[in-house]
Parts: structure tokens; C-alpha cells; sequence
């Protein structure tokens, strides 16, 4: 998803988590009708 795209929070979290680091996945319906998982720690809320 390009910086700056807008959507709202249809499903999550779901966490993954890497030897040292845990993430927390949202599932976004972004306005350009795109819909997938985005990483908690790239998404700002507005």
C-alpha cells in the first residue's frame, strides 16, 4: 500500500512474532479498494 492511503479496520489484531519481536496484523479496507494485513507499527489512526 502506498504511504499515505486511508482506510478502517475490519479485522484484527492477529499477532506473528520473530525471535525477538512480536507484531500485531490489521486487517485494513483501504479506500482505493484494496483490502489486506498491515503491520500495527506502519498504520497511524486519524
Amino acid at each position: 500500500m502506498i504511504d499515505g492511503a486511508e482506510g478502517r479496520i475490519v479485522a484484527g489484531p492477529e499477532w506473528a512474532h520473530d525471535d525477538s519481536t512480536r507484531y500485531a496484523w490489521w486487517k485494513v479496507d483501504y479506500d482505493n479498494y484494496a483490502t489486506g494485513w498491515s503491520a500495527q507499527d506502519y498504520l497511524t489512526r486519524i
